[in-house]
């Protein structure tokens, strides 16, 4: 699954509601900083996708193909 939404992250600064929502669960778990009215930024920076957090303390990131 979350391979799938991976793939819908393919264009630098695309932002998909969809792969924001499912996404968010992953950050909980990774970070336990994230409510689902936070929003999320899925970018592709040099060759690698980041998930962005962006929440009013400032910007948090990590890659989710750890969760692989």
């Amino acid at each position: 699954m979350l391979e799938d939404l991976l793939a819908a992250l393919h264009e630098p600064g695309a932002i998909h509601s969809a792969v924001a929502a499912a996404v968010c669960d992953a950050c909980r778990t990774m970070l336990d900083v994230l409510p689902l009215a936070e929003r999320l930024r899925g970018h592709v920076s040099d060759g690698r996708i980041m998930v962005v957090v962006e929440t009013a303390a400032g910007q948090r990131q990590f890659d989710p193909r750890r969760l692989l």
